[in-house]
């Protein structure tokens, strides 16, 4: 069983990585911030993780990747900064590998999206500016459907 303390330092790195997918993150740098040593650092986030540091960066830098992709109309070579990669060609390969589709082939398909549902990726950040807005009533209206789909929204038309 993990410690309270290990949980908390978990999360702490977990959220670190998110908030610098667009720099280089190296195992010292996360040792600094933990206090632990390297070797022991990526070995409890390796079994807590279940998979080795450098392979779970590199997964949610693509998650966070689709995430842009299926929700914004940023650009491709933009998406690739954001999230981290140097090239287009490391990009899409490791794009393609995890999703067994092309960064752009994902955008245009909804089934593509469907498959990894978004809601399933954790810790996805874009370096927002965190700020507290007054409290707003809302009306919610239950829909089944394709929630990429912008029919989803047509309860809200007339």
């Amino acid at each position: 069983m993990l410690s309270q303390k290990f949980t908390k330092m978990t999360n702490e790195v977990l959220v670190y990585i998110n908030n610098h997918l667009d720099s280089k993150i190296t195992l010292e740098s996360l040792a600094d911030l933990t206090g632990y040593s390297p070797f022991h650092l990526h070995k409890k986030l390796s079994a807590e993780l279940g998979l080795s540091l450098g392979k779970f960066i590199q997964n949610q830098r693509l998650h966070t990747a689709a995430y842009f992709l299926a929700l914004t109309k940023l650009p491709l070579n933009e998406i690739r900064y954001l999230v981290g990669f140097d090239d287009n060609s490391s990009f899409g390969r490791a794009f393609k590998k995890l999703y067994k589709a092309s960064p752009l082939q994902y955008r245009k398909s909804k089934k593509l999206q469907q498959e990894f549902p978004l809601q399933a990726f954790k810790y996805i950040s874009a370096k927002g500016l965190v700020t507290r807005e007054k409290s707003k009533t809302a009306r919610i209206f239950p829909s089944n459907g394709d929630y990429f789909s912008e029919n989803i929204y047509a309860v809200w038309k007339d």
